[in-house]
């Protein structure tokens, strides 16, 4: 299985791919990419290549080498890969990885689960749910390996 990581916090992709390269009967190789441009970009040039995304949801719009990537930082970047996605054609099957409970500010919030349902709607032949990561509990793990193995790929 070819796998697609985009995530901006180094820590968490970095426990996320030892974990993945720990089950190698998961994974046949891993990319990361770290920003909605990066991202993007991995998922139009190689969409056959791969078989699964893991998905941040909220991450810079570019990469930190192409300029100040805080003052880009787009809290919905997730949701308009999926867009950008859907607009293509492109189907691959993506899971939403992340370690927030609710995203935006002021009247634009959205709890996870609100954001979980608003995305299976949206993005039926792409999305395949929601992973909440953090770092010191294992259900994330067990998740993602379920998801996998489960041949809903």
């Amino acid at each position: 299985m070819e796998l697609l990581l985009i995530e901006d916090d180094d820590i968490k992709a970095d426990i996320i791919m030892e974990f993945l390269t720990e089950e190698s009967k998961l994974t046949d190789s891993i990319i990361r990419k770290q920003s909605w441009q990066s991202g993007i970009i991995e998922i139009i040039n190689n969409k056959e290549k791969y078989n699964l995304v893991l998905l941040d949801m909220s991450m810079p719009r570019y990469d930190a080498n192409v300029g100040d990537v805080n003052e880009e930082f787009e809290t919905f970047a997730g949701w308009d890969i999926l867009r950008e996605m859907k607009r293509r054609d492109i189907i691959l099957k993506v899971c939403v990885i992340t370690s927030f409970d609710y995203f935006g500010e002021g009247e634009n919030v959205l709890d996870s689960n609100t954001l979980n349902e608003e995305l299976e709607e949206e993005f039926p032949k792409l999305y395949k749910g929601m992973i909440y990561f953090n770092s010191s509990q294992i259900n994330w793990k067990e998740e993602l390996k379920q998801l996998i193995l489960k041949g809903s790929l």
